[in-house]
């Protein structure tokens, strides 16, 4: 045992600097393990945003009158998805304007406001009525949700609302006599995520 003490006591410091370089070659020797590796690219990945669109059928354009207060008038419009993929389609009024008979001259007669307007489309319940200034102040309406190519219909009925009833007197729409009220149907189209 003494003879371990004096040979371990001398060389202490030989020892503990080879058992470290053994330590460092055996972790590099572990570490350094044969790994193979690769790695392979797949070019030409594309990745492309679809298009929604309406094409009204113009064919089908409402002409409604002469209207009468107190009735209701009903005609059908047609729409397209013109795109490639799914969208649900609203229908809102633009340009609303109040002409004369003739049709060129504006006036300041506010027929539309006497119109109300409800829808019953391809794809969602029937529309409670709304007032044409209205609709086009952007209370747009849900019509239903087209495929690509598909088509969808539209009944639009327009309500002539009686003045009479509403001011308590004969006669209260004879200002509107004549005036013919022109609106823009428009399509707006929201793409509808795949499920």
């Amino acid at each position: 045992m003494k003879r371990m003490r004096v040979l371990f006591g001398q060389r202490r410091m030989q020892l503990l600097v080879t058992a470290a370089v053994l330590l460092l070659a055996a972790g590099v020797v572990v570490g350094s393990g044969a790994n193979f590796s690769t790695s392979a690219a797949s070019a030409d990945n594309v990745f492309t945003a679809g298009i929604v669109g309406a094409l009204p059928n113009d064919a089908m354009l409402l002409d409604l009158g002469p209207m009468a207060p107190g009735n209701t008038y009903t005609g059908t419009v047609e729409v397209e998805n013109s795109g490639n993929v799914a969208g649900n389609f609203y229908m809102a009024a633009t340009d609303v304007l109040n002409y004369e008979l003739d049709g060129a001259t504006l006036t300041a007669t506010d027929l539309a406001s006497r119109l109300e307007v409800r829808i019953t489309p391809w794809g969602a319940p029937q529309s409670e009525w709304i007032s044409l200034p209205a609709l086009e102040a952007g209370s747009d309406m849900l019509c239903g949700s087209l495929d690509p190519g598909t088509t969808g219909q539209v009944v639009v009925e327009v309500q002539f609302i009686n003045g009479d009833l509403v001011a308590g007197s004969r006669g209260a729409d004879n200002a509107y006599q004549e005036i013919v009220t022109k609106a823009t149907l428009n399509w707006i189209v929201v793409s509808t995520p795949e499920v």
